[in-house]
């Protein structure tokens, strides 16, 4: 592993480097065990306060008691009261929660799958996950690709409803946030590549999405984060790997621009992001193709960026597909907020990725991990990563007074719609103070002829003592 921090802001760049040497252990052995007449529970969320993500549900032993090993530690676990259901004659395989948040399936769900891979079980007849309670049992778009590619869709079953079982099988999680990371893991990716790359007996017919429970039924457009379908590569992305290796560029941008459709605006209004346009062309203008993974199947996606020498990312949940790159592949990740991820942190350290951060982003006010606004802009860092690459900069409009003037207001007018009346940032916040702190400091002087006119002054010193969250 090789990563580059000299684009990076001072303080985020110390934050990040801590991380990258500290935050995980190498773990080799995982176990797995083995409980009678278990049921499996699905989700149900009963309020931030419980500190769980995603909510209370997991695996029940016979007698009901939750088994802790089933969960994830802030994200879900737990009991609550349900019917008790007749009992299966079956051998399963417990998977966990299959979250529909790209980032969140790739880092957590897919993380019990390591059997699959090593062969450490024995024959199971379902692998089985725990969805939401009454949300449904359809998984259709990547997540149903992924697990189509690695070997298991055939027997796989997502369950909205509590389920009890003769055997199930609870392996360890083969990754755990900050904690842990193991081979195994891995294993589970670089079989998904070779299946992608190479062609996979795997696969079902395409364009249709099943229903757990045995039906099928047309695959409507895919709008789920990471998943996509009707890209303009699916033509050539089954071709042979010469003919592959003419089409795709050497060089690839994963664009964020297409994930704000109208269910993802703010009150329907518009997105969190402003500069994914700047982003596109300054790729473009530089040789990079340019990819949506929204609208780009994994059997498409995996290949180019499998082919290619350089893949850029916007950082967040699409940054996370770098788990389906090479180990050891050149990445360049574009950061559009001052919140260190963490998650990409470990994602660097498991993939042996080879990694140069840019801060292309200005924040006055502390912004958390999926929130916003996120202004990305031509930033001193974005510039200077720039010449030191000898790459054209970003189209002269982007720099332009009129444009800084616009950014700011839509900065302003949308973080204080977004915030409400919150007097208080999150306290998961608080260890990267100084870090939002530095970006604040850095956008101010970049916009201080904008937010130091007599009128913008009144109201924005206002808005500083009374109307944006502290720590």
């Amino acid at each position: 592993m090789r990563i580059e921090y000299k684009y990076l802001r001072p303080k985020k760049a110390a934050a990040l480097k801590e991380l990258h040497e500290h935050s995980l252990v190498e773990k080799k052995e995982l176990s797995i065990e083995s409980f009678s007449h278990a049921t499996f529970l699905p989700l149900k969320h009963f309020g931030e306060e419980e500190g769980l993500l995603f909510g209370r549900g997991g695996l029940l032993n016979a007698e009901g008691s939750f088994i802790e090993a089933s969960g994830i530690e802030k994200r879900y676990g737990g009991i609550y009261e349900h019917e008790t259901p007749a009992e299966r004659d079956e051998r399963v395989l417990y998977c966990g929660y299959l979250s529909f948040g790209w980032g969140h399936f790739l880092l957590e769900s897919v993380s019990r799958l390591w059997p699959v891979v090593t062969g450490a079980a024995p024959e199971v007849d379902k692998y089985v996950f725990v969805g939401n309670a009454g949300g449904g049992t359809s998984v259709g778009g990547n997540f149903r690709e992924f697990l189509e590619l690695l070997g298991i869709w055939d027997k796989v079953e997502l369950l909205d409803a509590p389920a009890r079982f003769r055997e199930v099988l609870l392996p360890q999680l083969s990754y755990s946030f900050l904690h842990y990371h193991t081979p195994q893991y891995n294993a589970i990716f670089d079989r998904v590549i070779r299946a992608a790359v190479h062609g996979s007996a795997a696969s079902d017919a395409e364009g249709q999405e099943r229903n757990i429970s045995g039906s099928r039924k047309e695959t409507s457009p895919r709008d789920e984060a990471g998943s996509g379908a009707g890209s303009v590569l699916a033509s050539r992305a089954g071709s042979c790997e010469e003919t592959r290796k003419e089409i795709c560029s050497r060089k690839l941008f994963l664009s964020r621009r297409h994930v704000y459709d109208k269910k993802h605006w703010y009150g329907g209004t518009r997105p969190r992001e402003r500069g994914l346009d700047m982003l596109d062309e300054y790729f473009s203008s530089n040789g990079y193709r340019i990819i949506y993974p929204e609208r780009t199947s994994l059997r498409e996606l995996i290949p180019l960026m499998h082919d290619a020498e350089v893949v850029a990312v916007e950082s967040g949940s699409c940054a996370h597909n770098t788990l389906l790159v090479p180990s050891g592949a050149k990445v360049q990740i574009i950061e559009r907020q001052a919140y260190v991820n963490d998650y990409q942190a470990n994602i660097d350290v498991i993939r042996d990725l080879n990694a140069e951060y840019v801060d292309a982003h200005y924040s006055l006010y502390p912004v958390e991990a999926f929130g916003g606004p996120c202004l990305i802009m031509n930033t001193a860092e974005l510039q200077r990563f720039t010449a030191d690459h000898g790459m054209t900069p970003p189209p002269e409009r982007f720099n332009s007074s009129s444009y800084y003037r616009r950014s700011i207001r839509w900065y302003l007018w949308l973080y204080r719609h977004l915030m409400g009346e919150r007097i208080m940032m999150d306290e998961s916040l608080l260890p990267q103070a100084e870090v939002f702190l530095e970006t604040s400091d850095a956008t101010y002087e970049v916009f201080r002829p904008y937010l130091e006119t007599k009128r913008r002054q009144r109201a924005f010193r206002l808005w500083e003592r009374i109307g944006y969250p502290r720590f």
